[in-house]
Order: C-alpha cells, then structure tokens, then sequence
C-alpha cells in the first residue's frame, strides 16, 4: 500500500472515530473523506494549488487535527511558510480531548516538529520610511496589504519571493521592490517624495452656477432670398397677362355676337360662339385673380423677408398663356 493509501485509510479512521464528538453527518464525513483522497493524490502529482483546494475544503469540514497536518504539508510545498506555521499554531494550540484517537495526539507532535523546522525558513523584513513632514505618520503596504503603523521599522514575517512596499502620506510617495530567499534577514528603507496632488482623495466640492440671462443675439445682415418674391410676382404677372388677352378676346367676341344677335337673342347657330365668350369671360376673370394674389404674395414676401445664407440664383421663371379651340390655360417652368 502507497503512502499515500496509508494516509488517507489514517485520516479515514480518524473520522470515525471523531465523528461522534463533532457530529458531522453521514454525507459530510463521505464528502470530507474524498476530498482528503483527491487532495493527496493531487500532491504527489506535484499539482500543490490544486492539492490544497481540496484538502482545505475537507479540514473545513472536519476541523481535527489531521486534516489540518495534511494542510500544512501542502502549504510548505508551495513555499507559503507564513500560512503553514499559522495552520500549525492551530493544531498545537488546540486542546487535547480525552476520547481523541492517537492518530489526533501525533498529529500535534508533528506539527511541532514541523513548526520547529520552519522557524529559521521563514525570511523577515525590516522596512524604515524616511522624509516623512514632521507630526505625519506614513502609510506602509506590502505587495498591496496594509501592514499596521505600529510595526514600521520591526522585523516583518513574509514568504520568500518578488515583494512590493508603497508608503505615502498626504502629500508624499515612495516605492521600493525587493527579492528575499528563504531564511534571509534584510532591512530596507523608502524615502518619500512629494507628490503633485494629494494621496488622499478630498470629496468633489459642488459649485453653483447662478442662471445668467439670456441676451438675444441680433440677426446678421446677408443676403436677402428673393426667390419666392420673384416666383409670385412671375405667377402674378402671367396671371394679369392671361386676363388681359383672354379679356381681350371675350370682348371682341361679345362684339360681333350683338352684331349678329339683334336685341341679344341668338340663334343655335351661334351657341358656339357665345360659349366660346363666356369661356374667355371665366378665364380672364380667374387670370386677374391669380395675378392679383401673385403680386400681392411677392409684395409681402418683399416687406417681411430675412436675412438668409446666399443662394444659388433661381432659374429664369417663365409661363406663357396658351388659347385653343374653346379652351385657355397657363404653361410654363419655375
């Protein structure tokens, strides 16, 4: 049986035999015992991260001191010694019981043993800050955790590796970076600079605008449109020019019609011809009213026009009166 079996088999037992102290149900206890499997077969595969996953989540269940061993070890194997002897003060603090297992008892006596080993592994770093203005207390983090102003300057328990330390004021930075091994002791110190603006964010302060008047901006002189002004004195003029002719024409036709109709009776024979006058009547009457309200459009086009952008120049408007047999019109393009 592998190493590996042995110990698992071990903490299986253990569960047992803990189980009627800590009340764990039937599901839990099964879950827990999985999860240790998992968790040791994943280490000696060397995959420590995922490893501890699922041994944490398995001491979470039990909380007996060898789960928690089984935690450490995989926390030292990733080099978190800080949290390894953190999670071993937890078994060697515990308190026995008098029905506990043996396998709980040399748990402990493992764990400080492993806890002995661990004390000269751990680095420690020493962080002084300088420049900071007189009567200020500086702010010190390390790799992004704030570390308590009472220890600035003491020896600092970390895990080996790359570490970044920040440390500011209210009006003053300073930065450093440092690699540290396993069992080093290094002192290291930031001087602060000042900063252009304030580290500390200072609430927007609201201003209140009071509303100020609005003054008229007076038009500005340009070109004056005269495209609808000429359009409707265009219209006009071939409006009155129609009444006009067709004016003509209608007279001239009620002229020989009381020639040839003695007291202005006349004959079928000569319907068409009064027909035709009454046409020229009608036509010249509505020529004159569409000319006059032409004319009369432009003129007030021309009094109330504004100022507007330049315009391209309209196209020569043109109408020319058209008369047929027995019919009259207007013709022409805008």
């Amino acid at each position: 049986m592998g190493s590996r079996a042995r110990v698992a088999l071990l903490i299986a037992s253990c569960m047992g035999l803990a189980s009627p102290l800590l009340a764990q149900s039937a599901a839990d206890k099964e879950t827990a015992r999985s999860l240790m499997d998992q968790g040791l077969e994943l280490r000696e595969q060397k995959n420590y991260k995922a490893a501890l996953e699922r041994l944490e989540a398995a001491d979470q269940i039990m909380h007996v001191p060898t789960t928690a061993l089984e935690v450490a070890r995989t926390q030292e194997a990733l080099g978190l010694l800080v949290e390894c002897r953190d999670t071993l003060a937890r078994i060697t603090s515990s308190i026995p019981s008098p029905r506990e297992p043996q396998q709980f008892k040399d748990a402990r006596k493992a764990a400080q043993t492993l806890d002995d080993s661990l004390e000269a592994r751990v680095p420690a770093l020493t962080v002084r800050v300088t420049g900071a203005p007189a009567g200020t207390t500086p702010s010190l983090s390390i790799d992004n955790v704030a570390v308590p102003s009472a220890v600035i300057g003491l020896p600092r328990r970390l895990n080996a590796g790359h570490h970044v330390m920040i440390a500011t004021t209210s009006t003053s930075e300073g930065r450093e970076e440092i690699d540290i091994k396993e069992g080093e002791r290094k002192d290291i110190t930031i001087t602060l600079a000042l900063v252009s603006h304030p580290t500390t964010s200072t609430p927007p302060v609201p201003i209140t605008v009071a509303p100020q008047p609005v003054t008229p901006i007076a038009p500005v002189e340009g070109h004056r449109s005269y495209l609808v002004p000429a359009i409707a004195f265009t219209v006009g003029g071939a409006g009155l020019a129609m009444g006009g002719v067709t004016g003509l024409l209608m007279l001239s036709k009620q002229s020989d019609l009381t020639a040839s109709c003695p007291n202005r009776v006349c004959g079928p024979s000569k319907y068409g011809e009064l027909d035709t006058a009454n046409l020229f009547a009608t036509l010249s009457t509505v020529g004159f009213i569409v000319g006059g309200i032409g004319v009369a459009v432009g003129v007030v086009a021309l009094l109330v026009g504004k100022p507007s952008a330049p315009e391209p120049a309209p196209a020569a408007a043109r109408v020319v009166p058209w008369i047929g047999p027995g019919t009259a019109g207007l013709s022409g393009s805008f």
